[in-house]
């Protein structure tokens, strides 16, 4: 007995390309380890930013975020 499941998805893509890399571009980047603690892993507003993500030749490609 086969059983299917559907689950809805929302799916967004960022293209990291040539042309992002001059633009003012920003990535936040979480601290996992904040988990153990029991708190989010989100940074607080404009902290821990990565600036020169986009520039990286090395970081080029296409950037999935999917939620349920």
């Amino acid at each position: 007995m086969t059983t299917e499941l559907l689950v809805p998805v929302r799916l967004r893509a960022l293209v990291v390309n040539e042309q992002m890399g001059d633009q003012d571009f920003q990535r936040w980047v979480p601290n996992y380890h904040l988990l153990g603690v029991h708190r989010s892993p989100e940074p607080p507003p404009f902290a821990s930013t990565d600036t020169n993500f986009a520039r990286d030749p090395a970081h080029r490609g296409v950037y999935l975020h999917w939620e349920l």
